[in-house]
């Protein structure tokens, strides 16, 4: 079981890495599956080393997951397809 203590579209006063990127990157989508807006966005994604760079709004969660705290921490254009395309484990 889940819990959400925090949501957030904080700027990043560091670099991250985007754990979004991770799901879509593990995942079977190809450009094939994918309009070519978003294929765009990935390799735009990738150029910067699929990171959450200083100075860009990200999404961040916080919360509890099977009794353990978790950080989540993602590119808003990366989760967006993620969420999209139903990438993220229930």
């Amino acid at each position: 079981m889940s819990r959400i203590l925090r949501d957030s579209k904080p700027v990043a006063r560091k670099e991250y890495d985007c754990e979004a990127s991770d799901w879509l990157l593990n995942s079977n989508m190809g450009e094939e599956d994918m309009t070519p807006e978003e294929w765009q966005t990935i390799k735009n994604a990738e150029a910067e080393r699929f990171k959450i760079l200083p100075g860009r709004l990200h999404v961040s969660q916080a919360g509890i997951y099977e009794g353990e705290f978790y950080t989540f921490r993602a590119r808003i254009d990366i989760n967006d397809i993620c969420l999209k395309y139903d990438i993220y484990e229930e």
